[in-house]
């Protein structure tokens, strides 16, 4: 259920590891639509992940929604 504890070997992203290249990166925005930062794809992040972001300095910061459909 928790798939922060989920073993390393077994994370969505590792298993995702060989369709990485079809995974398209996108940017990270904030709440009100600005452009923090840049992704490597959203297979990499699950809602309320707060660690390994990409995203440093401020306030911090959580993975609130994820938007596959509209990633650039």
């Amino acid at each position: 259920m928790e798939v922060c504890f989920v073993p390393a070997a077994t994370s969505p992203a590792r298993r995702a590891a060989g369709h990485a290249r079809d995974a398209p990166a996108g940017i990270v925005v904030d709440e009100a639509g600005r452009e923090i930062g840049r992704h490597g794809g959203v297979h990499r992040f699950t809602v309320g992940q707060r660690r390994g972001l990409g995203v440093a300095g401020g306030p911090r910061r959580y993975v609130k929604a994820i938007d596959a459909v509209a990633a650039p």
